[in-house]
Formats: structure tokens, C-alpha cells, sequence
């Protein structure tokens, strides 16, 4: 609903509920299809859980929060090196935007800003917002979008090496507790968070 803008009825979501768990129990015999569900369920978990960037990357998970009664935004963002070691992290209240989705192009372009200026080259984008990594990877157009496309893009260019990737929610925790716990009073300005937040 937030992010493809897709209103699925209750009870379509009552009927792929029990797809699903009769789908997990079919799965559950002993042989090949035991051995195929532990494979599937072992992907599921390191899909669900935060993963080191390959070596001599950066990684940097943002997350926006968009207030749409005050169409007011903020957004977060965590900085860890290969082997998952904290490196820093920040928080930053956005300008007034339309909607969810503008929000999170906003809270990437932030993040890519201060990324830049702490010296890293070499570097992954994660956000879980799908319809933004989309549109930066021009995996799909919207013409609405375009200036915050090109606006990344820009920074995006002044690095060695940068990927943008999608990754679950479960998997971006950090960011999305700084972008929804931004204290009153900042504006427009990057806030570092002093002390270590681990996953």
C-alpha cells in the first residue's frame, strides 16, 4: 500500500495466507522436499538479516519517515564497513514533500551527500523501498520523479564505485529507527548520532 500503491482486500490476504501455510506444509516431508524447504527457509533468513558488504565496501542503509497529515519528512541512515563495524550515522529532517515514495529519494540523496563527505569511494545504497531503488536503477520511469533521479545521479557519478540495491525491512531496522526517532528542532541539517547502534 505504502510503496506500490496496491490495496489488496482482506480477504485476498486471507486466501494467500492460507496458500502459504498450506504451501510451508507440503514442504515439511522428510527427503528431497525436507532438504528443499531447510534451503529455502536457510534463504529466507539471510534474506531477513543485514549482510556485510563485499570487501573494501561501504555500506550505508537510509530509510525515510513521511508524515502525511503535516506532509512533513525525516530521514535516517547507518554507515558499516565489511565486517559489519559500525562507522557512523545520522539523522536529518527533509523538506516538506508530496508523498511517501519522495520521501525516501530524499532521504538516499542525504545520505549519498554525507557519505561523500566523510571520504568513502566506494560504496552501496541499501533502502527498502523498491520503487526508488527502481527508479535510480531506471528500472522504471516516473517523469514526477525525475529531479531526484537526476539529483542522485549526479553525486552518484563522483564516486569510484556506488550500487543502489533494494533489501527487506527486517533488514534495515537501524535506518528506519533513526528516520522515525529524529528529535524536534533539526532542519534541513545532517544530526550524528554519538553513540554505536547495532541491528
Amino acid at each position: 500500500l505504502i510503496f506500490r500503491q496496491k490495496e489488496i482486500p482482506w480477504r485476498s490476504l486471507l486466501r494467500y495466507a492460507r496458500e502459504d501455510a498450506k504451501e510451508w506444509k507440503q514442504l515439511d516431508n522428510k527427503g528431497e522436499e525436507g532438504h528443499l524447504r531447510r534451503r529455502q527457509s536457510h534463504h529466507l533468513t539471510e534474506c531477513l538479516h543485514w549482510k556485510k558488504p563485499m570487501i573494501g565496501w561501504i555500506k550505508c542503509n537510509t530509510d525515510g519517515a513521511y508524515n502525511s497529515t503535516q506532509h512533513q519528512t525525516s530521514a535516517g541512515w547507518v554507515i558499516r564497513d565489511e565486517n559489519g563495524i559500525y562507522k557512523g550515522s545520522a539523522q536529518a529532517r527533509g523538506r516538506t514533500r508530496n508523498d511517501a515514495l519522495e520521501c525516501e529519494l530524499q532521504a538516499i540523496l542525504m545520505a549519498l551527500q554525507h557519505c561523500w563527505s566523510l571520504g568513502y569511494r566506494k560504496i552501496i545504497m541499501e533502502s527498502d523501498c523498491q520503487k526508488a531503488i527502481d527508479i535510480i536503477n531506471k528500472k522504471r520511469l516516473h517523469f514526477a520523479y525525475y529531479n531526484w533521479k537526476r539529483e542522485i545521479q549526479w553525486w552518484a557519478n563522483k564516486f569510484q564505485d556506488i550500487s543502489f540495491q533494494w533489501t527487506r525491512r527486517s533488514a534495515n531496522k537501524v535506518a528506519d529507527l533513526l528516520a522515525k526517532r529524529l528529535e524536534d528542532g533539526v532542519d534541513f541539517s545532517f544530526t550524528a548520532v554519538s553513540k554505536c547502534i547495532t541491528p
